[in-house]
């Protein structure tokens, strides 16, 4: 993978991307986080949106799953969902009757 500081790409442009395929994504990595600078190919640009989308979406729902297993939420039973579920109805009522 292709890196780089978010601040010489600012400063230098396109003359300071890194050797390697143009084609794959860059990593540009700045004080407030990280990004990834991803070049378009094809023509079809909303078809390449909606597919980084997805796999977005995908990646998100693996990292929840994953940190349900580490606290064991993946074994709760639909009956503990239920009373999870009721038990913050009925806080949320006690609140709004102590208005």
């Amino acid at each position: 993978m292709r890196t780089m500081t978010l601040r010489d790409f600012q400063q230098r442009g396109a003359a300071s991307l890194p050797p390697g395929d143009p084609g794959d994504p860059l990593l540009l990595s700045g004080r407030n986080g990280q990004f990834f600078l991803i070049p378009v190919t094809g023509s079809d640009v909303g078809l390449q949106y909606e597919a980084l989308r997805q796999a977005l979406a995908i990646l998100n729902i693996r990292e929840t799953q994953l940190r349900a297993r580490e606290v064991g939420l993946d074994q709760m039973t639909m009956e503990d969902i239920q009373a999870e579920i009721r038990a913050a109805r009925a806080e949320r009522r006690a609140r709004k009757a102590g208005k």
